[in-house]
């Protein structure tokens, strides 16, 4: 019984130096003014589609990481959504008044999993980061070791700027490998799981994979191409985007250029 608690309170003063741990939150409150929306076919009435809302967003993370030889961060957020004064199936029309309507179609499609303010797990990942020693004694001017980090959860996944992935609030259920050899290559990819609580029976097969390439060769220049493919294998859908990027700072100044093509196929 000793060595095995030997061993317990051993292994993280080797392996790991000290533990942080984070509490962090944000919050934020937004006012929307909707005016002569034309997404309901059916609308009789102009004053069907104009309506304002206030909405609130609450973001709780606690984050605990555990650095030394080897690096680990557990991440556990909690995401709150809803509407200000509005009820579950109340939208605040122009006038003063409340009235009760249905909400849209394209409300009814949002991946959350409720709007009321009731809250979620938005994330729920662990990441592990450990180092490669480089061996190859014609590279070791270059770099001595390659950083691997490998993220296993639900996470948020955002590609250069999120204009092809980007960050909605909720993650995605999946796994991420990333390194980087100094400033010459580094690498990102990831396999996903397309989260949608409301039409999960067709989301049964529904994944996003994708891959970054890039380089910081030169001085305050990030460039690079990124792949990403959206797969519903429930319908046959495919859609492949291809993305081009360069990123530019310089005093204070900073500007990023992106190009992306779509392929495909329409699914049934």
């Amino acid at each position: 019984m000793k060595k095995i608690l030997l061993f317990i309170t051993f292994f993280p003063t080797v392996c790991f130096g000290f533990t942080k741990i984070y509490l962090d939150t944000d919050f934020k409150t937004n006012f929307v003014d909707y005016s002569n929306l034309d997404f309901e076919l059916t609308s009789s009435s102009k004053n069907v589609d104009n309506y304002s809302l206030a909405y609130s967003w609450l973001d709780i993370a606690l984050k605990t990481h555990i650095e030394g030889i080897d690096n680990m961060e557990v991440c556990t957020k909690l995401t709150s959504i809803g509407r200000w004064g509005s009820g579950n199936n109340y939208q605040v029309e122009n006038s003063s008044l409340v009235f009760i309507t249905p909400n849209y179609w394209w409300e009814k499609s949002l991946p959350y999993p409720n709007t009321n303010f009731n809250p979620f797990l938005s994330e729920i990942y662990t990441k592990y980061t450990f180092f490669v020693k480089n061996h190859i004694s014609k590279l070791k001017k270059y770099f001595e070791e390659v950083p691997v980090s490998v993220t296993v959860g639900r996470q948020e996944l955002d590609f250069v700027d999120g204009v092809v992935l980007g960050k909605n609030g909720m993650g995605l259920d999946g796994i991420k490998l990333s390194f980087s050899l100094e400033k010459y290559f580094y690498l990102e990819t990831f396999m996903a799981r397309i989260l949608n609580e409301i039409v999960s029976v067709n989301n049964r097969n529904y994944f996003l994979y994708g891959t970054v390439y890039g380089t910081r060769y030169q001085d305050m220049y990030d460039f690079g191409i990124s792949n990403v493919v959206e797969q519903n294998g429930f319908i046959e859908d495919k859609k492949i985007f291809t993305e081009y990027f360069i990123k530019h700072q310089k005093n204070g100044l900073s500007y990023v250029f992106e190009y992306v093509t779509q392929t495909g196929q329409k699914g049934g």
